[in-house]
C-alpha cells in the first residue's frame, strides 16, 4: 500500500446511494476544468440526469460488475450456509440475554445464506436492531449538499494538482468520474474508489447483511430497532475535519490504489466469513513509512468513526437487556473487536459474553430461505447503504 491507511475508512460507517452511483457508472461530461461557482441543484441535476438516462443507457453498477441478483425459484429443500461469520451472546446478572453479529455491507452470494447457529438465535428473537433502518430513510440528491463545496471552490482548490490528477484517472479507469465529482469534498471521492473496488472484488451492497436482514425482519412481523440513525451517520461523515478529507484523498490519489483496495476487500471479506477479527486483516505492513501527524489524523479518524460510536452502541444494548427484550443486533463487525470494541466494553462492565458454535444449533431446523434476492426488493432499491464497513464492516 503507499501509506499505512489504518483503513479506518474500510471499517467506518459509510453512506452512499445505489442509485446515483448505478447512474455515475456513465461517467459523463470531463469538459469543465475552470474554477467557478456551483449550486446545489446544478450538481443535484447532473447527478439526476445521469440516473434519468439509465432507461436509454447501457449502465452497470459500479458496486456490482460480477452477475446482479435475479429472481429465481426456491429449491425445494433449505439451502446450507458455508460461512462461519461470529455471533455473540451477551447475558446480563439477571440472565438477560441479546445476540450479537458483526455485518458486512458488501458481499457475494454466500452472505445470502446464513448459519444454523445464527438462525436458532435470530428466530429465539423479538426484534431486530441494526446501526440504522436505511429501507425507510427519506433521501433525495440533496443530501450531497452536506458532502459539497458551495463558496465557489471545487476540489482542486482543496487537494495538490497531482493527487487530483490521479484520483480522477482512477476513477475514470473505473467508469464512474463526472464532473459533478469536482464538486465535492473527498470523503465522497473515497466512497467511489472503495464501492468501484468493491465492484471489481465480485462484492456487491446487494449481498450485504443489514439490508437483507431488515427487509426480513419486517416480513417476519419483528420488531426493527435502531442503535443509531440515519441522520446521525449523515451528520457525523459531513462534520469531517478537512484535514481528515485531505488524508482520505490522499490515500485513493495513486496509480494503482483500485489493486490494493480489491486485495484488501478480498481478504477482509474471507476473514468475516470465517469468523475471524477483521482487524489482523486491516493491518497495513508500511506503518513505519507514515508520518506521525498522519497518524493522529487516523487515529482521530477512527475515534470518531469507530471508537466514540462504540460507547454509544453498548448503552443502548445493555438497554434491551435491562428491559428484557430478545434482540438480534446487527453492527459493523469492526465495532465488536478491540480493546475499545463492543465485546470488550461489554466484558468490562461485567456482562458475559459467549461466541456461539453450530452446537447451538443442534436441534434447530432452518426454515427454507430464498437463494436469491427478489427483484425490486430492499436489496436493490434501498437508497442508502450503511457503513462502511471493511469492506463496509463497521
Amino acid at each position: 500500500m503507499k501509506t499505512n491507511r489504518i483503513f479506518a475508512a474500510l471499517t467506518a460507517v459509510v453512506i452512499c446511494t445505489s442509485g446515483c452511483i448505478a447512474g455515475c457508472s456513465s461517467s459523463s461530461d470531463n469538459e469543465q476544468t475552470s474554477k467557478t461557482s456551483v449550486t446545489e441543484s446544478s450538481v443535484t441535476s447532473e447527478l439526476s440526469a445521469n440516473e434519468s438516462s439509465a432507461d436509454d443507457e447501457e449502465i452497470s453498477d459500479v458496486q456490482s460488475k460480477n452477475e446482479s441478483p435475479q429472481t429465481s425459484e426456491q429449491s425445494s429443500a433449505p439451502a446450507k450456509s458455508n460461512i462461519t461469520p461470529a455471533v455473540w451472546q451477551a447475558t446480563d446478572s439477571r440472565g438477560n440475554s441479546v445476540y450479537m453479529m458483526g455485518t458486512i455491507h458488501v458481499a457475494d452470494k454466500d452472505a445470502l445464506v446464513l448459519p444454523d447457529y445464527f438462525e436458532a438465535a435470530y428466530a429465539k428473537c423479538d426484534a431486530l436492531a441494526v446501526e440504522c433502518d436505511v429501507s425507510s430513510a427519506n433521501f433525495d440528491l440533496s443530501i450531497y449538499s452536506k458532502y459539497m463545496y458551495t463558496d465557489g471552490t471545487t476540489i482542486k482548490d482543496h487537494v495538490p494538482e497531482e493527487q487530483y490528477n490521479a484520483a480522477v484517472r482512477t476513477l475514470t479507469e473505473a467508469g464512474v468520474y463526472m464532473s459533478a465529482f469536482d464538486y465535492m469534498k473527498p470523503f465522497m471521492w473515497s466512497e467511489y474508489v472503495e464501492l468501484a473496488a468493491a465492484g471489481e472484488a465480485g462484492l456487491s451492497s446487494n449481498y450485504g447483511i443489514d439490508v437483507n436482514m431488515i427487509k426480513r425482519a419486517k416480513s417476519d412481523g419483528k420488531e426493527l430497532l435502531e442503535l443509531e440513525s440515519v441522520d446521525f451517520q449523515l451528520e457525523l461523515l459531513a462534520n469531517l475535519s478537512d484535514d481528515i478529507q485531505a488524508m482520505l484523498f490522499e490515500e485513493i490519489a495513486y496509480d494503482g490504489v483500485m489493486e490494493d483496495y480489491k486485495k484488501l476487500l478480498a481478504e477482509t471479506y474471507a476473514e468475516w466469513k470465517n469468523g475471524n477479527d477483521i482487524s489482523e486483516a486491516s493491518e497495513s505492513p508500511t506503518e513505519s513509512s507514515v508520518d506521525e501527524e498522519t497518524l493522529k489524523l487516523a487515529e482521530e479518524y477512527n475515534k470518531i468513526l469507530i471508537d466514540d460510536r462504540n460507547v454509544g452502541m453498548e448503552e443502548k444494548i445493555k438497554s434491551y437487556m435491562e428491559d428484557g427484550k430478545k434482540v438480534m443486533v446487527l453492527a459493523g463487525t469492526a465495532h465488536f473487536y478491540g480493546e475499545k470494541g463492543i465485546i470488550s466494553l461489554l466484558e468490562n462492565d461485567g456482562y458475559t459474553i459467549r461466541k456461539l458454535t453450530p452446537e447451538d444449533a443442534k436441534d434447530f431446523v432452518v426454515s427454507e430461505q430464498p437463494s436469491e434476492i427478489e427483484e425490486g426488493s430492499v436489496e436493490q432499491s434501498a437508497a442508502i447503504e450503511t457503513d462502511p464497513g471493511m469492506p463496509r464492516a463497521a
